[in-house]
């Protein structure tokens, strides 16, 4: 077996038919190189096929020095010793060749536990507990932290639903009742939802700084824009997108005077009827909705007069890898909240991936907490309404490459 760099052509051949998460993909290297950043793709290969690779990112350190990183990589058959061995022993021999590469992160979709839902169904999978086994052999370290603790580790939890070979009829039955109908009429209240391309950053950035809660999160930085701007154009609008949900108030009241002319008739029949028990309580209910029906024409009204006629109030950023749509980023307005109460946006991605006969639906990631205080309580909450399981990952590894440089600036654990 030999260590290689690949070409873009090698690798997409390679990791086409493969599990790969957005830092993965063929084009996130390319994405990486046109922002000015550093990638490469490297594998390891028998007999001229190649049977492990991942996308190698470098990061600037302390301006003279970088880290590597193999992020949601490298993609490995990692119960064949003697290709991961072989992939470990060029790799390090490529970053010790360069010099100036202190470390290599490494965190590969393998499963340290299987659940179901948020239930712990099978602790210490054998793949996982291998897998650990040997990065530890090859000299990494585990890092004992989450993403919400270290900035430089990755998400190891994900929140995810099955939809293999399933229609829309089907992927809706299999979810809770609760999101049914919404997901079914997710452009009520005025909404409109549109798949849309880096041409509305803007729209997607101002929702992402509007979420109150993440008054703890930095804004996107222009960096970070770029970077997935150039990742929308190299995959194409059918695998990268900003879902984009703007509420036309006008709209709504036209929903809201149909509304009100099928209640009124409703009405109308009841009063010709003799009274009864059951007559009088349904005319309580209708002319109960009429009073409901006004307070939201004027709130519509008082919305347009104020915002005008199309409103961007939630987004998310989301990619298409391999058989399963990633959700990466959301965003919401929540002075419009009450007009997103069908959840336009994830009801929309989740019926693109039906759609598109994907397996996944990927809400990416949890903390991992399942307790009622952890900190995406309200986040876990919804998502469990699909139905679906925590995928729990390895996690984070990192091998010293240059023992003596990496504890001088401080770059390792």
């Amino acid at each position: 077996m030999e260590f290689a760099k690949l070409t873009r052509a090698e690798y997409e051949t390679f990791i086409a038919h493969r599990r790969h998460f957005i830092p993965q993909l063929p084009a996130y290297a390319a994405a990486k190189n046109a922002v000015g950043a550093q990638a490469e793709f490297v594998g390891v290969k028998a007999d001229g096929e190649v049977v492990g690779a991942g996308v190698l990112t470098y990061q600037p350190w302390k301006k003279l020095f970088r880290k590597a990183h193999l992020t949601y990589g490298p993609t490995l058959d990692w119960n064949d010793d003697a290709s991961v061995q072989a992939f470990f022993d060029g790799l390090r021999a490529h970053l010790k060749a360069q010099r100036n590469v202190l470390t290599l992160d490494v965190n590969p979709i393998v499963a340290k536990n299987r659940y179901e839902d948020i239930e712990l169904v099978h602790a210490e999978l054998a793949e996982g507990a291998h897998a650990d086994s040997l990065l530890r052999q090859y000299g990494f370290t585990h890092v004992d932290a989450e993403f919400y603790e270290r900035s430089d580790v990755q998400i190891r939890y994900i929140y995810t639903k099955t939809i293999a070979r399933m229609n829309f009829d089907e992927a809706i039955g299999s979810i809770s009742k609760t999101l049914r109908r919404r997901f079914r009429n997710t452009e009520r209240y005025g909404v409109e939802v549109k798949f849309e391309g880096p041409e509305a950053w803007e729209t997607f950035t101002g929702l992402f700084s509007a979420a109150q809660d993440r008054h703890e999160m930095a804004d996107l930085s222009h960096n970070q824009i770029a970077l997935f701007s150039e990742l929308m154009k190299d995959v194409g609008p059918e695998n990268g997108f900003l879902c984009i949900a703007y509420m036309h108030p006008a709209r709504y009241l036209d929903e809201l005077a149909e509304d009100r002319a099928a209640t009124e008739e409703r009405i109308a029949t009841l009063e010709a009827r003799k009274p009864t028990a059951k007559r009088d309580t349904e005319l309580a209910q209708q002319r109960k909705a009429l009073e409901q029906n006004d307070a939201q024409r004027a709130e519509a009204q008082a919305t347009l007069d104020q915002y005008g006629d199309k409103i961007a109030i939630n987004g998310a950023l989301a990619f298409r890898c391999g058989n399963e749509l990633v959700g990466l980023l959301g965003g919401m307005d929540k002075r419009f909240v009450q007009f997103a109460r069908n959840y336009p946006v994830e009801g929309s991605l989740f019926r693109w991936a039906v759609e598109h006969e994907l397996d996944t639906y990927n809400t990416f990631g949890v903390s991992g907490n399942f307790g009622p205080d952890a900190p995406d309580a309200s986040v876990l909450k919804f998502k469990r309404l699909l139905n679906g399981q925590v995928e729990e990952f390895i996690g984070t590894y990192q091998l010293v490459v240059s023992p003596f440089l990496a504890k001088l600036t401080k770059a390792a654990e």
